[in-house]
């Protein structure tokens, strides 16, 4: 093997797969980059839709009202 051609003697594609590795590898950091951007931009969304979702007619408030039940206890 010699130093400066970072080819084997035995084989020629080992600069191929290794460009194709580096290759692989920058896709892949781009990927999981974009993705974290996209999370991240999604939260902030759902958090400005919960602040300003009100002002524009969506209640995020529970439905209330009133049950009245009655109990019967046995007494001894």
């Amino acid at each position: 093997m010699t130093l400066n051609s970072g080819l084997c003697r035995t084989c020629r594609n080992c600069y191929t797969v290794k460009k194709n590795a580096d290759i692989l590898g920058r896709v892949m950091g781009r990927l999981i980059k974009y993705l974290f951007y996209l999370f991240i931009l999604g939260i902030v969304a759902l958090i400005g839709f919960a602040y300003i979702g009100p002002f524009f007619g969506v209640d995020f408030g529970p439905i209330t009202e009133t049950v009245t039940q009655s109990v019967t206890l046995n007494e001894q």
